[in-house]
C-alpha cells in the first residue's frame, strides 16, 4: 500500500487494525509505504508505532512526493496494489495533481486500486484559502475525468460523497492500456 501524503494515516490504520482484529493471520501480508513533509518530526515514530502494534511492514520517507528522487525512493516498493491520494487533491497546482496521478498509474499493479478524493468549494474550505492557500476544487465528475485522463477508468470509478456533499471519494482501477489490450 502506497499512501502520500499520509498525515497520521487514520484512514488507513483504522481498517487495518479492523482486518486485524478478525484475521490476524493476515498482517504479515500488509506493507505499507508512507510519505508526507511532516514538518513537525510527529509522525515517522507515530506510524512506526502503529505499524509495529500491527505486525506489519512500514515505511516512512519524510520529504516532498512530488520530488523526483522521493519518487525513486517510493518506486523501490512498486508496483503497489493500493495507492491512497487523500485530502492534498485541491491543494497541490493541477499540473502537480496530474503528474502524480500518471506517477500512481505507473506505478500500480494492474489489478490494484487508486483510492483519492476531492472537494467542491463550500464554507468549510474557505479556511485554507485564508491562510493563502490557493485550492483547485473539482466536482466529482470533473475529477473523474481528469483520473480517467491520468489513465485511470475514471468514469467507471465509484464516487461516494461526504454527508456534507464538500468531501468526495473516488475508487478507480487503472484502465487497460491500448498496448497492452489483445
Amino acid at each position: 500500500i502506497f499512501t502520500a501524503p499520509s498525515g497520521f494515516a487514520y484512514d488507513l490504520f483504522r481498517p487495518l487494525e479492523a482486518i486485524a482484529t478478525r484475521m490476524p493471520e493476515l498482517m504479515d501480508r500488509v506493507e505499507v509505504v508512507a510519505t508526507d513533509l511532516d514538518p513537525h518530526g510527529a509522525l515517522a515514530g507515530e506510524l512506526t508505532g502503529r505499524a509495529e502494534r500491527l505486525g506489519i511492514r512500514f515505511r516512512f520517507l519524510r520529504g516532498d512526493m512530488t520530488d523526483s528522487e522521493m519518487r525513486r525512493r517510493f518506486e523501490e516498493k512498486a508496483p503497489y496494489d493500493v495507492a491512497l491520494f487523500v485530502g492534498l487533491s485541491s491543494w497541490l497546482p493541477k499540473p502537480q495533481t496530474l503528474d502524480h496521478l500518471r506517477w500512481i498509474r505507473e506505478n500500480l499493479r494492474e489489478d490494484g486500486l487508486l483510492v483519492t478524493d476531492s472537494f467542491t468549494p463550500e464554507a468549510y474550505a474557505l479556511s485554507g484559502r485564508y491562510v493563502g492557500y490557493k485550492a483547485n476544487y473539482y466536482e466529482p465528475e470533473v475529477y473523474r475525468v481528469l483520473v480517467d485522463y491520468c489513465g485511470f477508468d475514471g468514469l467507471g470509478a465509484d464516487v461516494e460523497s461526504g454527508r456534507d456533499g464538500i468531501n468526495h471519494v473516488l475508487i478507480a482501477a487503472p484502465r487497460v492500456r491500448r498496448d497492452e489490450r489483445p
